[in-house]
């Protein structure tokens, strides 16, 4: 998965467990997920994104935390499995249902977004670092929330380095100037 596919599930992710964050209207629709579902898919998103950093000493330990994770939400699916759960869609009783604008085939074809295609490795750590620091604030274990943390800062550091000395090794040229074109009278 890449990096632009991450950022977006967790910023879908946000919307989601807090639909005040879309625009800030109280009582905004949308579906409500039980903290274990909740988890399970934070705990995903940290395997992801423990696939995508370029350092693969810290993506094992990513990858660690997000099983250690997920095994701990995997306890509270089947014990939060009870009569109204949110894991099935809301009734619609004497309303109409809702439908989808447009295509839905639309919503599966990828989004071009050029600049991301583009990045340094350090770049992409950064955006990371990011995302896990999002996600660190979505999930409701303490233990969780401060590794994820704590792994994001310890991406920030190294891709910051790497940042700093990509930009101060890279040499800068100034512009040489084209000769001026002369006019000929026609």
């Amino acid at each position: 998965m890449n990096i632009f596919a991450i950022l977006e599930k967790v910023s879908f992710l946000k919307g989601v467990l807090d639909p005040n964050w879309v625009d800030g209207n109280p009582g905004q629709p949308g579906p409500v997920y039980n903290v274990a579902v909740a988890d399970y898919m934070v705990a995903g998103l940290v395997k992801a994104i423990g696939q995508n950093v370029s350092n693969q000493e810290l993506g094992a330990r990513l990858v660690a935390a997000g099983k250690d994770m997920a095994a701990q939400s995997a306890g509270g699916l089947t014990a939060g499995y009870d009569d109204g759960d949110d894991i099935c869609p809301p009734w619609y009783w004497n309303r109409p249902i809702p439908h989808h604008i447009g295509d839905p085939a639309r919503l599966l074809e990828p989004v071009p977004v050029p600049w991301l295609q583009h990045l340094t490795p350090a770049m992409g750590d950064v955006l990371a670092a990011n995302a896990l620091r999002q996600l660190a604030s979505l999930t409701t274990s303490a233990k969780a929330s401060v590794a994820i943390k704590e792994l994001g800062e310890t991406t920030m550091k190294g891709a910051s380095a790497r940042l700093y000395d990509d930009y101060c090794g890279t040499p800068v040229k100034p512009r040489i100037p084209a000769p001026r074109r002369t006019a000929v009278a026609a």
